[in-house]
């Protein structure tokens, strides 16, 4: 009976550990990142079909089976430019008890020349007494989420140097969870600083003029309800008491009940150019009143001889 129930013990035992390699082995083919297992000495134990293609091998089989073998295969450096010595890639690092993640290189495969960012965590295995018995490394390519990133960053530069030469400014008001977002433009022509004033529609409000406010309330309820463009003229009034004209526009976008939720826009500055139109306008209002008024008879007439 004793042996029996040690013998029931050990299958039971090899069973769990089958179970266990099972669900490892499942789990690492499922990762889209790229997986090695690697032990004291650098030799490679285990790794997913992620990794074959992370290093641009045809498969798993493919796959150099050292740490030695991969300076032979890929250069590594910082995204700096500057190159990064074998010792300090990720699996001496874990063997030598370091720990990180999220750590970005440059690798550029020795065959072909193509390059791609790579973002590595990576860890020391340790056994119950604490020793290091093997390291476990991920790898992620980067490189079109970084180009993605350099991407927008130019296009938010661009906008922010359209915005401050225009003298205008952007928003977006996600209506679902009554959030708003202001370019640094808005802030700007308002008269508001971004690191003290948060952009909200209470916000909004109290940089609008006293006087201009419950019209310009009511003109973007008006277009919300009734599916227009929000278009209108009003003052805002910095803190300093300064006056601006601001031009305003907007669009709101419906989900299928017809309910509104989001809707973006665009502030301009007019203050220059209306000043501009009213010193036209009294200027042309001073020579209508010296023609009209004039001692002598004066006409105008056009380089066709038709008289103005």
């Amino acid at each position: 009976t004793v042996w029996a129930t040690r013998a029931f013990r050990r299958s039971h035992f090899r069973a769990e550990i089958a179970a266990g390699n099972a669900k490892l082995a499942a789990a690492l083919e499922s990762m889209t990142d790229a997986v090695l297992i690697t032990d004291t000495k650098g030799e490679l134990i285990d790794c997913n079909p992620a990794f074959a293609t992370y290093y641009r091998f045809p498969d798993r089989q493919a796959c150099a089976t050292h740490f030695s073998d991969y300076p032979k295969i890929i250069d590594v450096a910082e995204l700096s430019g500057e190159p990064l010595p074998p010792e300090n890639w990720a699996v001496p690092r874990a063997l030598r008890g370091e720990a990180g993640s999220n750590a970005e290189c440059m690798l550029r495969l020795k065959s072909t020349g193509e390059t791609w960012i790579g973002s590595y965590s990576f860890a020391p295995i340790r056994d119950e007494t604490g020793a290091i018995i093997g390291s476990v490394i991920t790898g992620r390519d980067v490189t079109k989420q970084r180009a993605a990133e350099r991407q927008a960053l130019q296009s938010h530069e661009l906008l922010t140097m359209a915005e401050a030469s225009a003298a205008a400014g952007s928003w977006t008001w996600n209506m679902a969870n009554d959030s708003f977002n202001w370019s640094p433009g808005l802030y700007r022509i308002f008269g508001l600083n971004a690191e003290v004033d948060s952009a909200s529609l209470a916000a909004w409000g109290k940089a609008l003029h006293p006087e201009d406010r419950p019209g310009a309330e009511r003109c973007l309820n008006e277009a919300i309800a009734h599916h227009t463009p929000f278009e209108t003229t009003y003052r805002v009034r910095w803190p300093d008491g300064e006056v601006r004209w601001i031009d305003a526009v907007g669009t709101a976008s419906y989900d299928d009940q017809g309910r509104p939720t989001r809707m973006s826009g665009i502030c301009i500055d007019v203050t220059n150019r209306r000043a501009a139109e009213e010193r036209l306008s009294d200027a042309q209002s001073d020579f209508r009143a010296f023609f009209e008024n004039a001692s002598v008879g004066a006409v105008q007439i056009d380089s066709r001889g038709h008289y103005i």
